[in-house]
C-alpha cells in the first residue's frame, strides 16, 4: 500500500498529465481550425484575385473595344474632311479653269478688236470659192488712213483673185466712215458679196441706199467703247 505523500504526487502528476493533454488537444484544435482558416482564407483570397483578374481583363477589353471604335470613327471623319477638301478644291479647280477660259477669251476679243483688220487666209478661201462663182463688178471706196488702206487691200485681192471686175477710189476728204459698208445694186452682184461676206465671218453692215453697181466702202476702224 502507497503512502499518503506517495498518492498526493501521483494526483498532482496525473492531473497535471490530464491539463497537459488537454492543453495539447486545444492547441491541436486551435491550429487545425488556424490552418483550416488560412487554407480556406487563401483560396478565398485566391477567387477574389482571380475575379478581380477577370474583372479587370473585361475592362481592359472594353476599353481596347472602346478606343477602336474612338479610331474607327475618326478614320471616318478624315476620310469624310478629305473627300469634302476633295470636291471643293475640283469645284475651285472647275471654277477657276472656266475664269481663265473666259479671260482668255476676252483677251482674244480684245486683241482681235485692237489689232488692224485682215482678211485671213481661211477668209479669203470662203471668199473667193463663193465669189468665183459667179463674178460680177464691185466699186471698193476707202478712207485714206493707214489701217483702212490695208484691210482695203486684202478685200481688193479677194475680188481680184475671184474674177470679179473692180473700180477703186479714195473717200474725198472730210468724209468720215467707220466700219465695212456693202450697198446694194439693182443686179445680184450685191447679193453674191452678202451672202461671201456673211460665210466668211467678215463682218460687214448694209448701206441705206441702193447704187448702180454693188459698192464696198472701206471705212476707219470702229472705236472699241
Amino acid at each position: 500500500m502507497l503512502a499518503p505523500n506517495t498518492l498526493g504526487l501521483q494526483a498532482k502528476y496525473d492531473l497535471y498529465h490530464n491539463v497537459v493533454l488537454g492543453l495539447l488537444i486545444v492547441a491541436g484544435a486551435i491550429a487545425i481550425a488556424i490552418a483550416v482558416f488560412l487554407v480556406l482564407s487563401s483560396r478565398k483570397s485566391a477567387e477574389l484575385i482571380n475575379a478581380k483578374d477577370r474583372d479587370l481583363a473585361l475592362a481592359l477589353k472594353d476599353k481596347d473595344a472602346q478606343i477602336e471604335r474612338i479610331k474607327q470613327e475618326k478614320d471616318k471623319q478624315i476620310e469624310q474632311i478629305k473627300s469634302t477638301a476633295l470636291v471643293e478644291a475640283e469645284k475651285s479647280a472647275i471654277l477657276a479653269n472656266r475664269r481663265a477660259a473666259e479671260i482668255e477669251k476676252e483677251n482674244l476679243e480684245l486683241k482681235q478688236q485692237i489689232a488692224n483688220r485682215r482678211i485671213t487666209e481661211r477668209q479669203h478661201k470662203i471668199l473667193v470659192d463663193i465669189l468665183s462663182k459667179k463674178p460680177g463688178k464691185i466699186d471698193i471706196e476707202t478712207m485714206g488712213d493707214p489701217e483702212s488702206g490695208l484691210f482695203a487691200e486684202d478685200i481688193l485681192k479677194t475680188f481680184i483673185d475671184s474674177g470679179w471686175q473692180i473700180k477703186g477710189n479714195f473717200l474725198p476728204q472730210g468724209v468720215v466712215w467707220t466700219g465695212l459698208i456693202l450697198y446694194k445694186s439693182p443686179d445680184s452682184d450685191a447679193a453674191t458679196v452678202m451672202q461671201a461676206l456673211k460665210c466668211s465671218g467678215v463682218s460687214f453692215s448694209l448701206g441705206s441706199e441702193t447704187r448702180a453697181t454693188a459698192t464696198i466702202i472701206v471705212g476707219g476702224k470702229p472705236p472699241l467703247f
